[in-house]
């Protein structure tokens, strides 16, 4: 075990130095535990399990294996431990990631709809001044009408009034103006 190692798992130097001692001490080689890193621990659990089934192999060979094992197994863990690790991590930047990106698109939304909000309450301003606009447009023909037929009535009878006094006649017509803003 290679207590420099951070996927060894051992924080310990006595710990380390224990297993390495009792892996050595059995006959098992220090290679044994390199040769071993790169395999899956299931490979490792029935290596294991052939072993202490064989007996042609001895007890200290066997418990040398079995503190071998031991020691895969904590740097499989340790590194099954790293790569978790990582990938939350990773899944931890793109939450944030996310979250940026709805936050943009939310502020976006927003901004549509105020938008959206003006432009709807700017058309419905408009379309009323055109309403009020449109509602007095009879009255202001009404009134002309009657501007109209007073001014002939005015006329006809400065007329007749004119006849009586020989050409000489007064003529009065009121005068109004009118426009879609002073019917308000």
């Amino acid at each position: 075990i290679n207590l420099n190692d951070p996927a060894c798992g051992f924080h310990q130097k006595e710990v380390v130095d224990f297993l390495n001692e009792q892996i050595i001490q059995n006959g098992v080689s220090p290679y044994f535990y390199v040769m071993h890193m790169f395999k899956s621990w299931g490979d490792m659990e029935m290596k294991l399990r052939d072993i202490l089934n064989n007996p042609a192999i001895s007890g200290g060979m066997k418990e040398a294996c079995a503190w071998t094992s031991l020691t895969l197994a904590v740097w499989f863990a340790e590194k099954q431990k790293q790569e978790d690790e990582e990938k939350i991590k990773k899944l931890q930047d793109q939450v944030e990631e996310q979250k940026l990106l709805a936050g943009a698109l939310l502020g976006a939304v927003s901004t549509l709809r105020e938008k959206q909000e003006k432009e709807k309450e700017k058309a419905r301003s408009h379309r009323q001044q055109s309403l009020k606009v449109l509602r007095g447009v009879p009255e202001e023909r009404n009134l002309l009408r009657s501007e109209r037929r007073v001014g002939t009535q005015v006329l006809k009878q400065a007329k007749t009034e004119g006849e009586k006094q020989k050409g000489t006649f007064l003529l009065f017509i009121p005068s109004y103006t009118f426009s879609p803003r002073s019917i308000s």
